[in-house]
């Protein structure tokens, strides 16, 4: 397998944390809104140098459907070879911000890669 280049590269940063006071009245408003902020300026800062393209979804952008579109479109591009994806999360009762169902038995796998070759328009 050859090396993959800075030019065949992309990453898609994902973040969106549930914001709203915890059920035992802690008040995390404050760090999910800086969570979601910086960990998109750092994975730009820290990132940036080795993709040829680091894009993010964020607040209202972050539905299933547009996470979906992005990364298919993403794979598509005929220049991007890897794509990885950040996602910076946080769900409650079993459910992500956006609506997605979270498996338990999902959670702190990574998804398997697949070569951008394999990725079919829908």
């Amino acid at each position: 397998m050859s090396e993959i280049l800075k030019d065949q590269r992309a990453l898609l940063v994902v973040a969106n944390l549930v914001l709203g006071d915890s059920d035992d009245g802690g008040d995390y408003d404050k760090l999910y809104e800086w969570l979601d902020k910086y960990s998109v300026l750092v994975a730009n800062m820290l990132m940036r140098p080795i993709y040829r393209v680091v894009e993010s979804l964020t607040e209202n952008r972050v539905t299933l459907t547009g996470f979906v579109d992005r990364v298919v479109q993403l794979a598509l591009d005929p220049q991007t070879q890897a794509l990885d994806v950040f996602l910076v999360m946080h769900g409650s009762d079993g459910q992500a911000p956006c609506g997605w169902e979270l498996c338990p038995r999902c959670v702190g796998h990574t998804l398997p890669s697949v070569p951008a070759g394999e990725i079919s328009q829908p």
